[in-house]
């Protein structure tokens, strides 16, 4: 089964925020199942257009090697740099060059 998912919603580990922990579909599916999911985190380079600047410091970060893979590309959790073998919440990771979110007006 294929779930997609947006705004980390894949997140296997409760997400911290000002309120306290904020458990995500991923960590529910687990919980529920008992079913280990497979997460790929496809948001850590998105420009997200409101001031969140963690996209576009992965994407200069990573600029040239993504250049090398036209653009996309995709990584373990344990075979990717700093800081993401860290990260406990998903498996792996997709970062892009073409990930800017963009805002249109509703066509009257």
């Amino acid at each position: 089964m294929l779930v997609w998912a947006g705004n980390l919603h894949i997140a296997k580990a409760p997400l911290k925020t000002p309120n306290g922990p904020y458990p995500q579909m991923a960590y529910w599916f687990r919980n529920l199942t008992e079913i280990e999911p497979f997460c790929i985190d496809q948001t850590v380079t998105v420009d997200w257009a409101h001031g969140n600047d963690r996209g576009s410091q992965h994407v200069a970060r990573f600029r040239t090697e993504l250049h090398g893979y036209g653009g996309t590309a995709g990584f373990l959790r344990e075979e990717g740099p700093d800081p993401f073998q860290q990260e406990i919440y998903a498996d792996a990771f997709l970062l892009s060059l073409h990930n800017a979110m963009t805002v249109t007006a509703p066509v009257a």
